[in-house]
């Protein structure tokens, strides 16, 4: 979650800001889902511009790692390998190695969907609603937040310049 420089949001005060994202998350996305789902919490600041865009690169670059890992840890057990036998086939296996086994299933890590490779973003959007004035009788336009999701981020130096439009726009 990227906060505004200047937020204001639970007095800033640490704790909650971990508690309530990760609560909020969680709960957006398990109604989403249709099922449950769990997210950790923790939270980082960041001094500069380069810094922010740097953070959310390595994380998306661990998310990809982590989802590489997770295909190969399910692809193993799903044709009968034990929970302890994978986890020992995978331990120190290379990207190389790891994409090699995949493709021995038959699965093809490039084409799994864009966002169980490198995420989802959550983002605010603004939008125009028509509505009525009840006090003046007339029609009006309010502007609102919608939370669109994008689920095909790009990767490298367009992901750096993806966060840089965020952080703009969070200005």
């Amino acid at each position: 979650m990227l906060l505004p420089r200047d937020t204001g949001i639970f007095d800033r005060e640490v704790e909650k800001l971990v508690s309530i994202s990760a609560a909020r998350a969680a709960a957006v996305v398990s109604v989403a889902c249709g099922q449950p789902v769990e997210f950790d919490g923790r939270l980082w600041i960041g001094g500069q511009e380069e810094d922010v865009v740097d953070y959310f690169r390595w994380r998306q670059a661990d998310a990809g790692r982590c989802s590489l890992s997770g295909w190969c840890y399910w692809t193993l057990r799903s044709h009968g390998t034990t929970a302890r036998e994978a986890a020992r086939i995978l331990e120190g296996a290379s990207l190389a190695s790891k994409h090699k086994l995949l493709r021995d299933h038959g699965v093809d890590f490039d084409g799994v969907p864009a966002w169980q490779r490198r995420g989802t973003a959550l983002l605010w959007e603004r939008c125009e609603k028509p509505g009525f004035d009840p006090r003046t009788g007339k029609a009006v336009v309010a502007s609102r937040r919608k939370i669109v999701s994008d689920s095909d981020l790009p990767t490298g130096h367009a992901y750096a310049a993806y966060v840089r439009r965020l952080i703009a726009s969070t200005r």
